[in-house]
Parts: structure tokens; sequence; C-alpha cells
């Protein structure tokens, strides 16, 4: 039609309740008139389309926390500033505990903030806290300024106001311009980059300032015809000033070559892209995968990694023997180093692939727990004969489940009763994928652990699609449960069926067309100061 088409999917944790709800909002005296997606409490449309702009987000992935190494005396009363001791700022915190006492906890706090190592026993050393969230002002007006720009340049100076929490935010107009920008405060550091903690001494007071918004990446209308955030680094040229802990670019990088290679695109073939499940992952390391199958003369699973169309769907026997591999061998790499680690280790997808393309040189392949060193080799066997033992012949979709959580659902007498929690289902995409899903268990590094059906708890937490022609726009949208809070109601969980067959509705902004279609009305009237309506 060769009018802008924004889609926006944001991948979050997988919750009942829904995170999202849909709504529209209209105050005609003020020209407010917005539809979308809104968190309870906040005063607005977080991501959706009024009647000129559409806009969505991706997380920033900013690095708005460092931490500073304080020095501090015996008794834990001083710490180390510039030569001189100086007392700790000491608080009380009272926490209200439902069918016991108060619990009061004592909070140090030096010039740079909170000790946080207070909370987290065990670290071995005085750790303060240095958050830009910490001195954010709470305030609504960039969202209601984003809710009712009636132009490109308008939204874009309203994003600029947007302080917590970073955005990539994505947006289009009727009058077919498209754009991009960075929104959130970004701390300006000294010499650091905020990938470990800092020596007090050397961090100073903390963050030097924020970033000017004019420095942000952002961009209007760009020569290839497209926008595309995955969480990804979006200027190369900011190297680790921004952030040291992006995600890997395959999502990024997939979007970007489907949009690049055609010019026909519409909104249908835009929903689709949305749902891609083909793994970029599999294209790097299927060829390792089946060597290795190979080498130890698993040839039914060899053949099966050779078959397999590179897609992560429900009937793919291919993805979970590829996945279970990569992630066991992912496992037994890092397990040995994280073993006395209180939780989960953090190996992230790119450090897990600097190993495989390092190989044996790389010291992460050794097994430091035992006298012989290891290969890459050897640890790849080990992990291809436990996922064909643990896969067997089974699906994606057997071995795969997504569940949006409740907490009360979590224990399992009251989920067997009431089923607060919503799932598990098989779901398609992977880890690295543009329909993404992750699994708890893989992230565990404590090998004794692994082992299959894998649940899912994180993935996409709305989508929408919006075409921005010049007769205004329109706009599909879906949450993966329902719009009812109340795991009693009908419409608690309603719309999960929709959600897994792909169905997206269309929820219309004027609000005539609105009203006509919902199944209740509420009224709800303030009261006037003396106490009547």
């Amino acid at each position: 039609s060769g009018a802008p088409i924004l889609a926006n999917d944001m991948h979050l944790s997988l919750r009942a309740p829904s995170i999202w709800y849909l709504a529209a909002l209209h105050a005609d005296s003020v020209d407010y008139h917005a539809v979308g997606f809104t968190l309870p409490g906040v005063p607005g449309i977080v991501v959706g389309h009024n009647r000129s702009v559409a806009w969505g987000y991706t997380n920033g992935m900013v690095d708005d926390m460092d931490f500073a190494v304080e020095t501090s005396s015996d008794d834990g009363l001083r710490y180390l500033e510039g030569g001189d001791w100086i007392e700790y700022a000491v608080r009380a915190e009272t926490l209200l505990v439902r069918g016991a006492r108060p619990e009061v906890i004592t909070v140090r706090e030096s010039v740079r903030g909170p000790v946080i190592s207070d909370a987290l026993p065990g670290l071995g050393a005085d750790l303060s806290a240095v958050w830009t969230a910490a001195t954010s002002e709470a305030r609504s007006t960039g969202l209601r300024a984003m809710n009712r720009a009636s132009s490109l340049a308008e939204f874009d100076r309203a994003v600029r106001e947007f302080a917590q929490p970073h955005q990539n935010v994505v947006f289009a107009s009727v009058d077919g311009h498209i754009g991009y920008r960075l929104a959130g405060r970004i701390p300006v550091r000294g010499e650091w980059d905020g990938s470990l903690p800092v020596d007090a001494g050397r961090m100073g007071n903390g963050f030097l300032g924020d970033w000017p918004p004019a420095a942000h990446p952002s961009g209007v209308d760009p020569d290839r015809g497209f926008f595309a955030t995955a969480n990804n680094l979006q200027a190369p040229d900011l190297g680790t000033a921004v952030s040291t802990d992006y995600a890997a670019p395959f999502r990024a990088a997939r979007i970007s070559e489907r949009l690049g290679s055609r010019r026909d695109w519409d909104v249908e073939a835009v929903y689709e892209l949305q749902r891609d499940t083909h793994s970029p992952l599999g294209d790097r390391y299927r060829s390792l995968a089946i060597a290795t199958a190979r080498e130890l003369d698993l040839e039914a699973a060899a053949d099966r990694l050779e078959a397999w169309d590179g897609r992560v769907n429900i009937d793919s026997r291919g993805a979970p023997l590829f996945y279970s591999w990569l992630y066991r061998l992912r496992s037994l790499i890092a397990a040995d180093e994280y073993a006395a680690a209180p939780h989960w280790g953090f190996f992230p997808t790119k450090s897990f692939m600097a190993v495989l393309d390092q190989g044996d040189s790389d010291p992460w392949v050794d097994d430091v727990r035992t006298p012989e060193t290891e290969t890459l080799d050897q640890l790849a066997g080990r992990a291809m004969r436990d996922a064909v033992q643990a896969v067997g012949d089974r699906t994606w979709g057997e071995l795969h489940r997504e569940r949006h959580a409740h907490p009360l659902g979590r224990d399992r007498r009251i989920q067997r009763l009431f089923g607060f929690s919503i799932g598990p289902y098989p779901s398609p995409g992977g880890p690295n994928t543009v329909r993404p899903d992750d699994y708890r268990k893989w992230e565990a590094l404590d090998s004794t652990s692994w082992s299959p059906p894998w649940i899912s708890e994180y993935g996409p937490s709305e989508r929408f699609i919006v075409e921005l022609g010049q007769d205004g726009p329109r706009g599909r949208f879906l949450i993966p449960t329902g719009q009812s809070g109340n795991p009693f109601s009908r419409n608690y969980r309603d719309l999960n069926e929709r959600w897994r067959s792909g169905d997206l509705v269309e929820v219309p902004l004027e609000r005539q067309r609105f009203v006509r279609r919902s199944v209740r009305q509420i009224r709800i009237v303030p009261a006037r100061e003396n106490g009547s309506e």
C-alpha cells in the first residue's frame, strides 16, 4: 500500500494474569485518543497507536547500574573517602509481612548509593550500587505526550522526556514516515565500562552525568526503508559506552535480512516474520553437531540433523536434538567454573560462541575439576550422547512447553485444584529465533539437573501490528492469556487459544466501534469533595 507498518512483540516473563491489558483511552476535551497495551497503574497507553502515530518497544539493554567496592572500617560504620573515614548514612526500613511481625532492616549508604551487599551475604566485600533510576523523577509527562503526538517530530520530542526504563522505540506516522530513538537516561562513566565492580576511589561520586538526548542513537526514514530492533546494539560505533551486555545479534540480523529481501511487505507478511522460527544458531553450528554424531557412529542422529529444515516448529524432530546438544555442551563447558556460584552462572550466548569458535585453545574447554585436559571434541561427543538419550524420537512440541505462571500456581496442589497457571502447552521458537523461547533448565549450569521436558516462562508477552494509511491507523492486537485478572472469570484465559493458533484481534480506535464490541461496561464516576457523586 505504500503505508508504514509497525510490528511489536515485547519478550518478557510469561505470567498469569497477563502483564499487559488491551485498552483504549478517550478524552475529547484534550483530543486524547489512543489504543494499545497498558500496565495496571500506568496512566496511559504504553505501546500502541493514536490517530496519527504508532509506536513499539524493545529493551534498550542500557547498563544503568554500577557497583563500587567500598573500603569499610572494622565495625562497618565508616568508609574511606578521599583519604578520610566518613560515617555511612544509616536508616531503618520496615517491611510489613502478612501473618508475621514486621521485619526491620538496616540500610547503609555511601555518597554513591546503598550498600547492597548487606542483603547478599557471601560476596566478601561491601558493594554500593549507583543507579540512574534512583535519581530519576517519576513522571508521566513523556508518556502523555507520546499518546497525544500528532506527528513524527512531535512524538520524537516526547520520547526525549522518557527517563526509565530504557527502550528502543520505533515509531511511524500516517503521513508515511518512520523513526527510531534509544530512550531513557544513559549515564556518562569515567574510566570504567560498568562490566565489573569498580574501586570506590576510582569511581568517585558515581556517574558523571547523562548523555544529552541529541547523542542518543536515533534516526528518521533510513535509506534501507526500515528499522529493526531486538535488544541488540543499534549503533556499532558505541562499543561498550552504553552496555557490555547486548543480546546476541541473531534475531536482529534475521529480521533485517528478511526485511531487506523484498519491498512488497503487507500486514500478513510482517506478521509471518514476527512469528519466524528459523534458527540462526542452527545455521552456524549444525555442521559441528552432524560431524560429532558421525564421529560417534550415531548415524540416525546425524541423518535427523541433516534433514532438519532449520525451523524450530512444534513438529520438528531435528530442532530438539540440535538445541539439546548445544545447551548440554554449554553446560559441560561452564559447569566446572561455576560449581561454587550461589546462583546460576552468567554465561551469555556470545561468550559460549567464542569458546566454540576458539576451540581447545580456550581455557573454558578444560574441566578444572579433573587432572586430564579435556578437548572440545570430547565435550561435544558427551553432549551428543546425552542429547540422543534425552530426546529419543520426540518432537520439539513434546519436549518444549510454554507456561504462564501464576504465583499460587507454583504450588502443585493449588494448581491441580484451581488451575491458576495457564499451560504448559507445546510452543514453537527457541533461543535466538525471531519468535523466541528460553528454557530455565537450560540456563542452569548444574549438569545433574539437565533433563526434559523443558518449560519456558519467557517469550512474547503481547503482539500487535499497525498499518498507518492516510485514512488512519488500523491495528490488530493480542495478549496470550485474557483480559481478566480473576482466575475464575471466563475471560481469564479465553484468548490463549487464539494466541496459540496465531490469530490477532482488530481493536478499533473509534470510541463507538469499541463500545459496540464490548461485552460489559463499567462506569466509574469520581466523587465530589462533599462525598456525594
